[in-house]
């Protein structure tokens, strides 16, 4: 077994007041110091096993928020709300939505465990952008979200293909900072079906002209069959 750490992160942006963090580093430590005791089978499996490992972590996108909750957009969140009056009271892991929580199989001990909540996070992988933008003289807050699915997990988180899978709705939010009340912001949500995109050239079908038998030769053909 392998304890899986988060070494390093950086902060990408504050929605709401909540911090955003990126995932940057990490450490896969393993609970016994040799692998002598292994047979060469195991061994091999077990190398396997660590570069599938290294190979998801390298990728790049994973977040996470020790306060919000990142795997939400905020109409799911309001609708989540209005729906159980004691949605906010469940901890962060128990109320994220489970399609796009990464480590929820790492965790599935720890959860089972109440005391554990507050170390339970959820860790999204994805695309998270935040930037202040001016307009007109006013300060503006940019949000771009894109959550990526552990259930189907494919290209499509980098570039829009004619099939998008699960990969929720990309969306960008802004409003004035001056604007004090939540309720109030200009909302803009974009749907994958939705966006006007153009497919890189290697992704666009080609249609091959199949061989074609001339009737002339089936008929030769039968008739020696005949």
């Amino acid at each position: 077994p392998y304890l899986l750490i988060g070494t390093q992160h950086r902060l990408v942006g504050i929605i709401n007041g909540h911090e955003i963090y990126q995932m940057t580093n990490y450490d896969v430590i393993p609970f016994v110091k040799s692998t002598l005791h292994l047979t060469q089978s195991q061994e091999r499996d077990n190398r396997v096993y660590l570069a599938m490992i290294h190979r998801v972590l390298d990728t790049a996108g994973f977040y996470y928020s020790y306060s919000y909750d990142i795997t939400h957009t905020k109409q799911r969140l309001h609708q989540l709300s209005t729906d159980n009056n004691g949605f906010y009271q469940l901890p962060l892991f128990n109320r994220a939505d489970e399609r796009f929580v990464w480590n929820s199989h790492l965790l599935r001990e720890f959860v089972a465990q109440p005391e554990l909540d507050q170390f339970c996070v959820p860790l999204l992988h994805g695309f998270i952008s935040i930037k202040n933008i001016t307009i007109n003289g006013k300060l503006f807050t940019f949000h771009l979200i894109s959550r990526r699915s552990w259930h189907r997990a494919d290209a499509d988180i980098e570039q829009r293909t004619l099939c998008p899978t699960l990969v929720d709705s990309q969306r960008s939010e802004c409003w004035p900072q001056s604007v004090e009340s939540p309720s109030l912001p200009t909302r803009l949500d974009f749907f994958p079906g939705y966006l006007p995109c153009i497919p890189p050239p290697a992704l666009h079908p080609r249609l091959r002209t199949p061989n074609i038998i001339p009737c002339n030769n089936i008929k030769k053909f039968l008739l020696l069959l005949c």
